[in-house]
């Protein structure tokens, strides 16, 4: 598949968590830390997750996350991983990690 494709997907899957999130309309200000770790094939099941990591006053950093299923071992392994930060035209509420796992993807988002 071609990684375009999936940078769209997510693209759109992170403004769709942005809008809710601060529950207004964002502008996206940077796209960064896109990451290839495997291909993806044309008749691949993938799934991609998204989540508001960090804040700061008006700005807001999104991970998307994109998993393939290996259809003979019927594990998932990660793809992608892309990294979008929106502004927002008031200050956002501010996120706090609740726990290590959470606290690794603030400090990455960071």
């Amino acid at each position: 598949m071609f990684g375009g494709l999936l940078m769209r997907f997510s693209l759109e899957l992170s403004w769709v968590v942005a809008v809710t999130f601060g529950k207004q309309r964002p502008s996206l200000r940077h796209i960064s830390d896109i990451t290839f770790k495997s291909p993806v094939s044309i008749n691949s099941f993938v799934r991609l997750t998204a989540q508001v990591v960090f804040t700061e006053l008006n700005h807001a950093q999104i991970m998307v996350h994109c998993e393939l299923l290996d259809l003979l071992t019927k594990k998932m392994f990660t793809t992608n991983v892309f990294h979008y930060t929106y502004e927002y035209s008031n200050v956002l509420q501010e996120v706090v990690p609740k726990s290590y796992r959470e606290a690794m993807l603030w400090l990455d988002g960071r």
